[in-house]
């Protein structure tokens, strides 16, 4: 591998790892953040049809002359149109007998509603909910049911359809995954240009390192920054220049000795402890 193509695999080492850390924050901080919005969404609405359920018990509680099948299926569509929700209005027995989504006809033949789960519980502890699909309409809806003070119903139950909910929290995560693209765009071009000035200093670390090699220990003209890698290449080259005035030293010291040597009539002869031979002047050359 040539020293080019390492240094640029460092930087883009340095590069992925650092996107992909950002990349597995942010899809963390968003599947949080749509978990959290979710539930607050559906605690949010789901308290607003409890409000809206008992105020159309309020409302139909001020209109207990309306008892007839047509006056409180009328009753419902009034009180739907100002909660903006399905008003059904509940009998003792079940039967329905007036819903702000069905016609008089359509309400007529709806479905006994005494043992859904909302008007269930609504019965037992004043406050019914429930979400499921609507055979009726067709469409997953949230209920809530509640007692009702009128002569001639005994729950009123609210709905919503759950394509409303959707819609709204699509819109919030449309919102959160544009804002969490433009965050991991903007953490990508940091990325690149941090493990550029990073991959820069090592290539220049790689020179100075790669220039002792070939034997020139000329001290680099740049500095190496203050921080840890600046510490570690600052010690090298510490390390290496001290080395190099030790050579220098033991370069010089020879030369002298040889010089010292030469000029001694004497013939010198110098062995190691193996009896291999170090050095020889001129004048044991020309004894030998």
């Amino acid at each position: 591998m040539t020293p080019g193509a390492g240094r640029s695999t460092f930087q883009l080492k340095f590069f992925f790892a650092a996107i992909s850390a950002a990349i597995i924050a942010l899809a963390v901080a968003g599947a949080l953040f749509a978990t959290s919005m979710r539930r607050q969404m559906d605690q949010r609405i789901e308290d607003t049809l409890v409000v809206e359920a008992r105020l159309a018990a309020d409302l139909l509680a001020a209109s207990t002359a309306q008892t007839t099948v047509p006056a409180l299926d009328a009753e419902a569509d009034r009180i739907g149109e100002l909660i903006g929700a399905r008003v059904t209005l509940i009998a003792a027995d079940g039967r329905v007998v007036g819903d702000s989504f069905e016609t008089l006809d359509g309400v007529a033949a709806m479905e006994n509603h005494g043992r859904r789960p909302e008007v269930v519980e609504a019965g037992a502890t004043g406050l019914g909910r429930s979400r499921r699909f609507s055979d009726t309409i067709k469409l997953d809806m949230e209920y809530v049911a509640v007692p009702a003070r009128h002569p001639a119903v005994a729950f009123v139950r609210v709905a919503l359809p759950l394509t409303n909910v959707r819609h709204q929290l699509q819109t919030v995560l449309t919102a959160t995954l544009t804002a969490l693209g433009l965050a991991l765009v903007g953490g990508a071009i940091i990325a690149w240009v941090f493990s550029a000035r990073i991959g820069q200093r090592v290539r220049l670390i790689a020179g100075v390192a790669e220039r002792y090699q070939r034997g020139d220990l000329t001290p680099p003209r740049l500095g190496f920054g203050d921080d840890e890698l600046g510490t570690v290449a600052r010690a090298l080259d510490a390390s290496v220049q001290e080395v190099g005035r030790r050579l220098e030293e033991q370069a010089r010291d020879r030369t002298r000795m040889e010089a010292i040597l030469a000029g001694m009539v004497e013939g010198v002869i110098v062995v190691d402890a193996q009896g291999r031979l170090q050095l020889v002047n001129d004048a044991a050359r020309h004894m030998l």
